[in-house]
């Protein structure tokens, strides 16, 4: 039993260690970025031809292909959220049915209060990074269902409209996407190496507080 217990929390903190996951999230996230910046090169281009009504259709055009562009990177990082959420998720469990005699004393494994977790977005807040990812992630998938008016939302759209909301999001607003990136840190939209370089760090966090925690408790 000794051996399957130890041998289980090891192979857990090998799935949040290093590059398990997060090698492909860089290159997908370096594609999109490729791909706003070539966008953002035809706004140029356009703006070179002096035509106003030239310059307005092309930069309504790419505008909207960059919003689409971020929108599918959270997306992408929303995936990556999921794996690490899921596995904390399944360790407390599978901990819970072998050392139920055994507090962990780090997360409460549900997926907000695990969102939570990472760095704020704004000291004041109570809302993470990595928290305003997924919630751009779900009003990119779910905002064509929404109502005009986002006071009348329920549940999890009413959630997600108010954690976009205190980022600076707004009902009507074609740059949704846009303020969400800029927030984070991603201010020319074209680094989404920045929303990585968030859920790395968030991932690393849970890592470390797991392994001391494991330690701590002679479990590993």
């Amino acid at each position: 039993m000794q051996f399957h217990r130890m041998n289980y929390y090891r192979i857990f903190l090998e799935f949040l260690d290093g590059s398990y996951f997060t090698d492909s999230l860089q290159e997908t996230l370096s594609v999109l970025g490729n791909g706003i910046s070539s966008s953002e090169k035809r706004i140029e281009q356009a703006e070179e031809s002096q035509d106003e009504d030239y310059i307005e259709a092309v930069a309504d055009s790419e505008i909207e292909i960059i919003e689409n562009l971020l929108g599918t990177s959270f997306i992408v990082c929303q995936t990556y959220i999921s794996f690490i959420v899921t596995r904390v998720i399944k360790m407390h469990e599978l901990h819970n049915r072998l050392n139920s005699d055994i507090t962990l004393d780090i997360i409460n494994p549900n997926k907000k209060e695990i969102l939570i977790f990472g760095e704020r977005f704004e000291k004041n807040t109570n809302y993470s990074k990595v928290q305003l990812i997924d919630a751009f992630a779900n009003y990119f998938k779910h905002r064509s269902e929404w109502k005009y008016n986002w006071e009348n939302l329920n549940n999890q759209s009413k959630n997600t409209a108010d954690i976009i909301k205190i980022a600076g999001a707004s009902q009507g607003s074609s740059g949704n996407l846009r303020r969400g990136a800029e927030v984070l840190g991603n201010a020319d939209y074209i680094n989404t190496l920045q929303f990585y370089n968030i859920i790395n760090k968030w991932r690393n966090d849970i890592f470390i507080a797991y392994k001391d925690e494991f330690k701590r408790q002679h479990l590993i």
